[in-house]
């Protein structure tokens, strides 16, 4: 499998893998430091971009920029409909990880204030580049790339003495057919991981405008065990980590490309039903859940109509305003998909190769 490489379709969502908390918001907190760094290592899918991603490999990155603690992009907007908002896990965590308070009540506007700087950007850029995938391939495969502990942790609410498995793969009964689903437990298993399908985590993540509506989107979850390649007390890499990110990296590879293969004569249809009210993605069940790329001092900021047209799809989530237009999502496909790495705030591309759209 050395010689796999990512489709140019793919995109990776890196959600919680950010130890950030910026200073501006530290306040909100009642931790004191070393509690605070406790709870970051247990809660923070630590080196997840590493593992799915290398500097040599075209794909493109959305990665948050923050700590879940922060604010976590994997939950519904409003708490209404967030399962995890009643266990104080909405989009805005008001306990840890052992359920304890986390940070002081936060005023309306607090909320709306983290929503506003790091939940709706991320979501409008994980837009643009599924977008971009789907204006020029004309299909788009969402790997949503986490790791998990090897004991639950309280909030959980599971069994600690359950047995975990190393890889588990989440699915959504929509963007998730058979054929994806199957490709990547027999890419992993075929490898000599212990698969499990939606357990001990579910779901898919999709962005909303295709939730249930595009059939083009096709959505994975693959959550790494961190038992492999961590030393979970600190967060710190095992002298393995380098071996194990590989073969992360090459069966999440070798699943997209049978993934194409077996779908290949599937004709994609835009089948429609309700989405979700008021939600930017649909990932059910899912748990109580960029380092820069570079490639060689080669980043390009993306130009000018491009950044418009992300800040266009942000205002799009905006009620009653205009979702982003057909020629900004060109403009913005062609930097994406360039022969140049490219980096645009939290989307990232690191490409070597010019891809021809026919033959993907």
């Amino acid at each position: 499998m050395s010689d796999l490489f990512y489709p140019p379709w793919v995109v990776l969502h890196i959600p919680h893998d950010s130890v950030d908390v910026p200073a501006d918001v530290r306040n909100q907190f009642l931790l004191d430091d070393r509690q605070l760094a406790k709870e970051l290592t247990r809660m923070t899918d630590h080196k997840t971009l590493a593992l799915f991603a290398h500097l040599d490999q075209s794909v493109a990155i959305v990665r948050a920029p923050v700590s879940r603690l922060v604010v976590d992009v994997e939950r519904f907007e409003n708490d209404q409909y967030e399962p995890m908002s009643a266990r104080g896990m909405g989009a805005v965590y008001s306990v840890t990880s052992s359920l304890k308070p986390l940070r002081r009540k936060l005023s309306a506007a607090e909320r709306d204030s983290l929503m506003q700087a790091y939940y709706y950007p991320h979501h409008a850029k994980l837009e643009v580049a599924v977008s971009a995938a789907i204006k020029i391939y004309g299909r788009c495969l969402v790997i949503d790339c986490h790791s998990f502990p090897s004991v639950a942790l309280p909030y959980e609410l599971a069994d600690a003495d359950d047995s975990r498995p190393d890889i588990c793969i989440g699915s959504d009964d929509f963007h998730t057919s058979p054929e994806l689903a199957n490709a990547f437990v027999a890419a992993f298993q075929a490898d000599g991981w212990q698969v499990s399908l939606n357990e001990p985590f579910a779901g898919a993540l999709v962005p909303s405008s295709r939730y249930r509506k595009d059939r083009r989107v096709g959505a994975v979850m693959v959550e790494v065990n961190r038992r492999l390649y961590l030393r979970e007390y600190d967060g710190e890499p095992l002298s393995n980590f380098a071996a194990v990110a590989q073969r992360v990296r090459q069966c999440c590879m070798a699943a997209s490309v049978s993934y194409r293969d077996a779908s290949s004569q599937r004709i994609f249809s835009a089948s429609t039903s309700a989405p979700p009210p008021s939600s930017f993605f649909h990932h059910p069940g899912r748990r109580p859940g960029f380092m820069k790329v570079s490639s060689s001092g080669h980043d390009m900021i993306l130009n000018e109509t491009t950044q418009t047209s992300a800040s266009e799809s942000y205002n799009s989530f905006k009620p009653a305003a205009p979702k982003p237009k057909d020629q900004n999502l060109t403009s913005q496909a062609a930097c994406l998909l360039g022969l140049s790495s490219v980096r645009c705030s939290n989307i990232f591309i690191s490409a070597k190769t010019h891809f021809d759209a026919q033959k993907w």
